[in-house]
């Protein structure tokens, strides 16, 4: 449904196999198969180079849900590091993004209009520790350069276990926001984007966020990676932008934005490696198409801005959010 949003979760609930590592492996384009490559040569550990492959295979997933053939399209990053599709048969166009971390990679996609610009960003952060322990405060100082006063004034002088849920519901909005935006952290004033999170709204530079969408939601597993079943928990935010349409800013929780089964999937390794079986038995058309796709062109073109970079340079209201 166009405008709506889809967010999938895979949780590494264990270590795959060596073969389950290398067909996964196999699926991958040049680029993913580069970055393994890399972190094979810096000794990376194998969990954190399977995690980087699933990020890589959501999107692929996530389009195959879609029917779209696989050889019809080609994944891409703008300069920024945003990841898009390029495919001349999609319509409406499909903005997506992902995040991973420790045990858990997920993506946030939705369908919009060619007119309406491709923001869509998440994020997700392992809730750690599970209470906070001695060390909680310390971090919260450390993050004091991205709060604004109001922010802090809901963090601090609060119980360890009330600031920290705080600190990573406001750390998760607004790294959702600048990935929504493609613009790296580095190039973003934090504190230009303020999450009033009791009153349910979002301001950029002083001014509500009209057109943008938050949803937030927690999600616990146990894994077994290492060897050992142990109980994580994760803070997750989604963002969307749906448009010039003059509409507040909306903020609401998993729990309380229509059913969650409505809008997320849990996945765990043995769905991902179903899927991965999938993958190998293409048919004849899909093994065409792929070899077409070898010579697709890349939309954005060399060099070429992303519709992120050019929207919000567009946009008046949001320039000061990256200076």
């Amino acid at each position: 449904m166009q405008g709506e949003m889809y967010c999938w979760i895979v949780f590494l609930d264990r270590d795959p196999s060596d073969e389950e590592f290398n067909a996964v492996y196999g699926l991958m384009d040049g680029i993913g198969r580069e970055r393994i490559r890399k972190m094979q040569g810096e000794q990376e550990p194998k969990e954190e180079q399977f995690r980087l492959m699933i990020s890589r295979l959501l999107p692929m997933w996530m389009l195959r849900n879609r029917g779209v053939l696989r050889g019809s399209w080609v994944l891409g990053e703008t300069r920024d590091g945003k990841p898009y599709v390029a495919s001349p048969v999609l319509a409406p166009q499909l903005a997506f993004d992902v995040a991973y971390t420790n045990h858990a990679a997920g993506i946030v996609f939705a369908e919009v209009a060619l007119t309406v610009p491709e923001r869509i960003g998440i994020d997700v952060m392992q809730l750690v520790p599970t209470p906070p322990g001695p060390n909680i405060q310390p971090w919260i100082a450390s993050c004091a350069h991205m709060l604004t006063p109001l922010e802090r004034s809901v963090i601090h002088n609060q119980a360890d276990h009330v600031a920290f849920r705080r600190m990573t519901v406001v750390w998760t909005m607004k790294y959702a926001y600048i990935k929504a935006l493609g613009i790296r952290p580095e190039k973003f004033n934090f504190q230009s984007i303020e999450c009033d999170v009791p009153r349910g709204t979002i301001r950029v530079d002083g001014q509500p966020l009209f057109g943008w969408e938050f949803r937030l939601f927690k999600a616990s597993v146990g894994s077994a990676a290492r060897g050992e079943m142990k109980p994580e928990e994760y803070q997750i935010a989604c963002a969307l932008y749906h448009g010039p349409n003059g509409q507040a800013p909306k903020l609401s929780f998993g729990e309380e934005y229509l059913k969650m089964d409505q809008w997320i999937k849990f996945i765990n390794v043995d769905g991902v490696m179903q899927f991965v079986k999938e993958m190998y038995k293409e048919d004849p058309a899909e093994r065409k198409a792929k070899a077409r796709a070898v010579a697709m062109p890349d939309v954005h073109g060399p060099g070429a801005m992303s519709s992120a970079v050019r929207f919000v340079q567009r946009e008046g209201g949001h320039t000061a959010a990256h200076r």
